[in-house]
C-alpha cells in the first residue's frame, strides 16, 4: 500500500521539476508570488508545513510552466 505524499514532499517535487526546465529559485518565487526563502527551503528539503496558498500560487506557476515547455 502506497501512501500520499506530504505536503513539504509536493513542494518539493513542484520545486525540482521547475528547476529541472531551467528556472532558479529566484525565478520561480518572482513569477509564483511566493518568497525566495520559501521556496530555498522547499529545494533544500526543508519545506515544513508549507500554507495552502503557498502550495496553490506554486502550482499554478508550475502548471504554466510545464504547459509552455517544450515536448
Amino acid at each position: 500500500m502506497s501512501r500520499e505524499p506530504s505536503p513539504q514532499e509536493l513542494m518539493e517535487s513542484l520545486v525540482g521539476d521547475l528547476q529541472k526546465l531551467g528556472y532558479s529559485c529566484r525565478e520561480i518565487a518572482k513569477q509564483s508570488g511566493v518568497a525566495h526563502s520559501t521556496i530555498w527551503r522547499a529545494s533544500s528539503g526543508m519545506a515544513t508545513h508549507p500554507l495552502w496558498n503557498t502550495y496553490s500560487r506554486l502550482k499554478n506557476f508550475h502548471e504554466r510552466a510545464m504547459a509552455g515547455r517544450k515536448p
